[in-house]
């Protein structure tokens, strides 16, 4: 098939992935998800790990598809991944003091020249609002007339290493990977809709080792961070509790693990022989609803330590959304709810009329999103004019920067 493209969330825990098409209209064609290997925080910690557990999922698609994967859409995240704010100053030089596209385009590059340290570069520069001479537009100011245009930015930049080790997943692969986006914007793209974007939102990825938190308010990218501690402690946690291995942990949390010990019957018991060998105990499935909530109660504190400071906690109307592996945990949305102090629900990824029932998908769809519908859009893109050594490193795979 021509035009097969593969969208990929590459985590601590598992790798998502989406198949799909594109020509006149795209088109989601599979999805899979399967363990991933060599990656903490959402960093790289072993290449060779991650190009193998890539390398073995492309032959399981193509073989169960019989679809030649032709391009990979990426999505990077983890603890390397910052949002900044910058702002761009152009002069006006349309005809007759009007903003051209010309023009627009100078203030937009003005605002990506933000100072960042060594080693970083800008992956994304977003238009927040635009300034002509003191007048603020929400939308680009095009044939309006002035002296100087401003624009302000939401600059995510990452760590040039992460870009490094796609190159090389790419050489390793033999395949084109073209555009790269950020995964906190690309899960909030697929999970976020545009009246809880209006009012005030908080998108909140439960991935395995991280948490990422993403705000919006009148439509505008607000914040955005990513917390080192994820759901994966969860099963930590209950491997300490029952003192078993830490995959039979890992399978109780996902079997019979429930976040709210109040909706959990206190006679309710749960055989441990029935997930370990050799195990005769048995313990009160409300212990365990315990444990898991107490995690999951300072997951939560800390996302609203972070909204604190940005004086939006328990004041964001369009309330929280919950995506990624984590928010598949039973009655979590009576403890986001009772933590959080905000409306809560559990996102269900969609691009052109897909569907998904498990909010891991949410990064691997969001990317598609983009890619399909803002592939040429200068504000979200990675694809404008440039140079330096990010330019070297995509041009290397012929992705343009």
């Amino acid at each position: 098939m021509k035009n097969a493209f593969l969208s990929l969330d590459i985590g601590s825990n598992n790798i998502y992935a989406v198949l799909f098409k594109y020509e006149q209209k795209p088109q989601i064609l599979f999805s899979i998800k399967r363990p991933s290997n060599g990656i903490r925080k959402g960093d790289v910690q072993n290449i060779n790990e991650v190009v193998n557990s890539v390398s073995d999922l492309l032959e399981e698609i193509e073989q169960a598809t019989a679809t030649n994967v032709s391009q990979i859409v990426i999505g990077i995240g983890g603890t390397k991944i910052n949002m900044n704010n910058s702002r761009g100053i152009a002069y006006i030089s349309g005809r007759n003091n009007t903003v051209d596209k010309e023009t627009i385009f100078r203030a937009q590059n003005s605002s990506k020249a933000l100072c960042l340290p060594p080693g970083r570069a800008t992956l994304h520069a977003i238009p927040q609002k635009y300034i002509i001479d003191g007048n603020e537009f929400d939308v680009e100011p095009l044939n309006m007339t002035g002296m100087r245009l401003e624009v302000e930015s939401a600059i995510i930049d990452v760590d040039l290493m992460m870009m490094n080790h796609i190159a090389q997943l790419s050489d390793s692969l033999g395949i084109r990977i073209p555009t790269i986006f950020a995964s906190p914007l690309s899960g909030c793209f697929s999970t976020l809709n545009k009246r809880e974007k209006d009012l005030g939102v908080v998108g909140i990825d439960l991935g395995a080792s991280t948490t990422t938190m993403t705000v919006f308010e009148e439509d505008k990218l607000i914040f955005m961070k990513v917390l080192p501690i994820g759901c994966g402690k969860i099963s930590d946690d209950i491997c300490l509790f029952l003192q078993i291995p830490h995959d039979d942990g890992e399978k109780i949390k996902i079997t019979v693990g429930e976040a709210y010990p109040d909706k959990v019957p206190n006679q309710e018991i749960i055989k441990l022989s029935d997930f370990c060998a050799n195990e005769e105990k048995s313990f009160k499935k409300k212990d365990l609803a315990t444990v898991i909530s107490a995690r999951l109660e300072q997951i939560f504190d800390l996302v609203n330590k972070e909204l604190k400071q940005i004086n939006k906690y328990a004041n964001l109307p369009g309330g929280a959304v919950l995506y990624g592996g984590g928010a598949m945990t039973k009655h979590i949305v009576e403890l986001a709810r009772d933590c959080l102090k905000l409306p809560v629900r559990i996102a269900q990824p969609e691009f052109g009329g897909f569907i998904s029932d498990d909010p891991g998908f949410a990064v691997s769809i969001g990317n598609i999103k983009f890619f399909c519908e803002d592939k040429d859009d200068n504000e979200f893109n990675n694809e404008g004019k440039g140079g330096g050594l990010i330019a070297k490193i995509l041009k290397r795979f012929d992705v343009k920067y």
